[in-house]
């Protein structure tokens, strides 16, 4: 799976960026036309590399390596994203509307694993760890 982008928004992403944003992102790629396609490996790498990380970030994160990814037509990036602008803090406060949504989307996408509330929570709390200890680091 492939990831595309715009040059246009590539260029106006690399203005707050730091030095050498824009020559890493494009050799890590190909040039069509007038877009940036990276293939999913890349993508990932130049996102943990570049952007901030949040506790939606890092819940998806951990939420991948056991093998749940967005599916298509989630809203799971949407609210991963969501999550992160809000912050740490919100997400502590609201760990029970994250599971929630969790539960709605396992539930939507028909999963044969099980849902375990206390485990999700744990993850959640665990995300919130690691976004607050990288954010300490900068």
């Amino acid at each position: 799976m492939s990831v595309k982008f715009s040059i246009a928004s590539l260029k106006e992403t690399a203005k707050s960026r730091p030095a050498g944003y824009m020559e890493e992102v494009l050799s890590k790629g190909s040039v069509v036309a007038d877009q940036l396609v990276l293939d999913r490996r890349s993508y990932e790498a130049l996102l943990d590399k570049y952007r901030p990380s949040g506790p939606g970030r890092e819940l998806k994160k951990l939420l991948s390596t056991i093998g749940f990814n967005a599916a298509p037509g989630c809203k799971c990036n949407k609210r991963a994203r969501y999550m992160d602008k809000m912050g740490c803090d919100w997400c502590e406060q609201n760990v029970d509307q994250i599971v929630g949504w969790l539960r709605d989307e396992h539930d939507r996408q028909k999963s044969v694993i099980p849902f375990v509330a206390l485990a999700v929570q744990q993850l959640e709390k665990l995300a919130i760890r690691r976004a607050r200890k990288k954010a300490t680091r900068k």
